[in-house]
């Protein structure tokens, strides 16, 4: 039950061209789009006008990482399922910030792979809205390593060990210091608040899982009674020197289908954000 991952450790600004990096501005061929959202419906009522305005209106999403496959740790790739080479991308919208408990969230964030990186460009800003954000730039270099299943969560629960069996799993856990890389691709994330996986299935099943009567329904119920395949394909974690503080100190999880992974569907993928 234990899964490969790419832990990242941060470097420093000024990020060569093609290189796994967080924030400033993503590196694409010419002919790749940015990433725009839709306009969104407003929920907050009181909200200042700019920003009643900003979600109203068709906005570029924040720029938030990109990973360079072929510069991953020997083999780490093919471990994790993923393609040997090109980029992947992850866009999201930092003044909304959609949480993932709702199936409108799709709206608010973009993944794109790119296979051929032979003609990357710094990419220019966007003219956008004034409160669009470029964040800070920090470099990522990646570490490879093999992950114990974490104790919450449905396979661990599947496995019905007794609780002190549980309780001393996790100091094991806990003194490895598997765990602690804030950035992560593969492997089993490190959740702020509760596993996500079952609200993967929901939400993009069109259920709202806001509240208990969206896990609680007639529908719910037999999605979760179904066998489950998402996984982790990134965890973001807080990075506030340059802009990525996700609310109070969270992280940003993506997932996958296995089966979308295999079939290379990354704009398939569901985004969490999940904060203390």
């Amino acid at each position: 039950m234990a899964r490969y991952s790419v832990g990242f450790e941060t470097l420093g600004p000024d990020v060569p061209i093609g290189h796994s990096k967080l924030g400033d501005l993503p590196d694409m061929p010419p002919s790749t789009s940015w990433p725009v959202r839709p306009a969104l419906v407003s929920v907050y009522a009181n909200a200042p006008a700019d920003l009643r305005n900003y979600i109203e209106t068709p906005q570029p999403l924040t720029f938030i990482a990109q990973i360079n496959l072929a510069m991953l740790p020997g083999g780490a790739a093919l471990d994790l399922g993923l393609p040997a080479r090109g980029m992947l991308y992850l866009f999201y919208d930092l003044q909304h910030q959609g949480w993932g408990f709702r199936p409108g969230d799709a709206m608010g964030f973009a993944v794109l792979y790119i296979e051929d990186t032979s003609t990357l460009v710094r990419a220019a800003a966007p003219t956008a809205d004034p409160l669009f954000t470029v964040c800070g730039e920090l470099g990522l270099q990646g570490h490879r390593k093999l992950i114990p299943v974490p104790v919450r969560g449905i396979y661990f629960d599947a496995l019905e060990l007794p609780p002190n069996a549980a309780d001393i799993y996790s100091e094991v856990l806990e003194s490895l210091g598997l765990y602690d890389d804030a950035h992560r691709l593969g492997g089993w994330p490190t959740p702020v608040q509760n596993p996500m996986e079952e609200e993967c299935a929901l939400v993009t099943a069109g259920i709202d899982c806001g509240d208990n009567a969206g896990w609680t329904s007639d529908a719910a119920t037999a999605i979760r009674a179904q066998p489950n395949d998402w996984q982790l394909l990134l965890q973001i974690g807080a990075e506030d020197g340059i802009g990525m503080g996700w609310v109070d100190m969270g992280s940003v999880y993506l997932w996958i289908r296995k089966a979308d992974l295999q079939a290379r569907r990354f704009d398939r993928c569901w985004l969490i954000l999940q904060t203390s």
